[in-house]
């Protein structure tokens, strides 16, 4: 149950990226985001099972974890907290309407045709 006296501090402001209905897939809106000195983070990745020691499979069998790996190709950390101001956020988000409203022609615009 939450406390009324307690306050969130919001760590983490995490978006899953539905390609079909934001018109380009996450690693395009990264690296376009990267473009404007936008300091995203792909979260979740890669899932933790693609990493050391697991990878390897030093500690035994690689598992399949389906929705991990669609999680981990779909989901941003945006920035957040004391790194960004009011201002910037309402810039990112005016950013991130105007690359969803151009699609294809933002991938033209920051050379990732």
């Amino acid at each position: 149950m939450y406390d009324d006296s307690e306050r969130w501090n919001y760590p983490y402001v995490v978006v899953e990226l539905d390609q079909a209905f934001f018109g380009l897939p996450r690693d395009v809106l990264y690296r376009i985001l990267h473009a404007e000195n936008v300091m995203v983070r792909r979260y979740f990745y890669p899932g933790c099972h693609r990493m050391e020691p697991y990878r390897s499979g030093a500690v035994g069998a690689v598992p399949e974890l389906p929705n991990t790996e669609v999680l981990s190709e779909r989901t941003l950390a945006l920035p957040t907290g004391t790194q960004i101001t009011s201002a910037e956020t309402d810039q990112i988000c005016t950013l991130l309407s105007f690359i969803q409203k151009h699609g294809a022609g933002a991938r033209e615009k920051w050379g990732l045709g």
